[in-house]
């Protein structure tokens, strides 16, 4: 259920969510009993989803080698430790205080995975077109999530 709850948070702009991490004794509910609480679970899975996702669409095409698994790992790989490690540099040029740390910046970082599976999978069902919208909302939803995700880590101190 918590899975559930937190891939709908990251696709749909739920204006009334309430975003902030529950504490218990001066420390962070685990991800287990607070839904807000940042976690590698969901991350972790899309990036494999992604990965085998886009091996299927390669297939569909007539253009998939094992070697495209690898490859499009790798990059992937390599795009997100680059993203985290170019917010790292953003937060300390602009000297913001944040309880987030490395992990939480993975894990938000992350959730771009979910928003490219469900755009994939629509571009699969309904082409370029459906792509196309589904790349736009979902844009627009990870922008919004990511946000106040990152904002109410901003204001916790």
């Amino acid at each position: 259920l918590c899975v559930c709850v937190r891939v709908y948070m990251s696709v749909s702009m739920s204006v009334l969510q309430d975003w902030e991490v529950r504490y218990h004794r001066d420390s962070p509910l685990t991800p287990r009993h607070d839904v807000n609480a940042p976690d590698l679970y969901i991350p972790s899975m899309a990036f494999i989803t992604y990965i085998l996702l886009a091996g299927m669409a390669l297939g569909i095409q007539q253009r998939f080698s094992p070697e495209v698994l690898g490859v499009c790992a790798s990059s992937a790989l390599v795009w997100v430790v680059l993203e985290v490690l170019v917010l790292l540099l953003c937060l300390y040029l602009v000297t913001v205080h944040s309880d987030l740390s490395t992990f939480d910046l993975l894990a938000y970082s992350g959730y771009k995975y979910v928003c490219m599976i469900l755009s994939l999978l629509s571009g699969l069902v309904f082409g370029s077109d459906g792509y196309y919208v589904a790349l736009s909302w979902t844009s627009c939803a990870l922008m919004f999530f990511i946000v106040s995700e990152v904002e109410e880590g901003r204001t916790r101190k």
